[in-house]
């Protein structure tokens, strides 16, 4: 290996501002821990990321030539997150992975309902056609259905950043419950729609396909339990899925629309962003040579490859 290119791309660093730069997909520091989780979990889809000295501003440069800044307005209400999210209004919220699930969500306390469109659309297609050359068959319950001996279902998921490979996980892990649970999932609800969110012009996760809905028989909506109440006075809680179900999605890097306050219990989405372990330090996991540091703090580059 050549070892002045760690130096070669450390001045690179130095001279564009640069916290991030894509050599072994690998990223070990940056602004923030949500960043950082951000960033690692679509790190394929991500060519650098960049901050500004004079306005402190941070920018995603995406793979299909996007340029999606960090953080737009701090002091946005919850309506307006909803409406035009920033990529850190996307991980504002810490999801409660594996947590007990019989305590209703606080107030507006919606972790994964925040939606950056340009940035979802430049990993998993940003139109209809972009969005079905990425879909692919995933086989539901298999042993389960012929065991019943039903018609194989096979479920349009979405392959980019392991979205589909996740889902097959679920599925596997799904087909061997006890029989007991298996009439919450027996009957997927959907899974790929073009469409947008219900009462809303924002397109659904559905629309990616990135997101599952279990069977509706057993499963509660917000919108469907509360028609008389849709301006978000009081929302009152409800669910049926058992936390089982809910573990072997979320172990699979998924969200669970119960977790949200505006519940939505069958919808289960495909996040990896939010099951993001603690970040290495730099000065700790690099040697000193990959270093370089600049008003915008520490930059690092991977050493690539031998």
């Amino acid at each position: 290996m050549n070892k002045t290119l760690p130096i070669l791309c450390a001045i690179f660093l130095l001279h564009n501002n640069m916290l991030y730069c894509k050599k072994q997909k690998k990223i070990v520091s940056l602004d923030t821990d949500k960043m950082h989780c951000l960033a690692k979990a679509y790190r394929s889809y991500i060519s650098k990321i960049t901050k500004n000295h004079t306005t402190g501003k941070i920018y995603f440069y995406m793979t299909n030539g996007q340029v999606i800044p960090w953080q737009d307005n701090p002091n946005k209400t919850f309506q307006e997150k909803l409406v035009s999210s920033s990529l850190a209004d996307i991980v504002s919220e810490d999801y409660p992975v594996n947590k007990d699930i019989l305590n209703a969500p606080h107030l507006n306390y919606d972790p994964g309902r925040f939606r950056n469109s340009a940035f979802f659309q430049s990993i998993y297609g940003s139109t209809l056609s972009a969005v079905k050359k990425n879909l692919v068959e995933v086989p539901w319950l298999p042993g389960t259905m012929k065991q019943l001996s039903k018609k194989p279902i096979h479920l349009l998921f979405n392959k980019e950043n392991g979205a589909a490979a996740a889902l097959e996980k679920v599925s596997q892990t799904l087909d061997r419950l006890p029989s007991s649970f298996k009439k919450y999932v027996l009957s997927p609800a959907g899974t790929f729609a073009w469409r947008n969110i219900a009462g809303t012009n924002r397109y659904s996760p559905h629309s990616y396909g990135i997101a599952i809905d279990i069977s509706t028989t057993y499963s509660n909506y917000w919108r469907w339990d509360h028609q008389d109440n849709l301006d978000n006075k009081y929302v009152k809680y409800q669910n049926k899925i058992p936390e089982k179900i809910v573990s072997i999605f979320e172990n699979n890097g998924f969200i669970w629309g119960g977790r949200w306050y505006h519940y939505d219990t069958m919808h289960f989405e495909y996040r990896p962003e939010f099951f993001c372990k603690k970040p290495i330090k730099a000065s700790v996991a690099a040697p000193v040579t990959d270093l370089v540091k600049t008003k915008s703090g520490s930059a690092f580059c991977p050493k690539p490859a031998n």
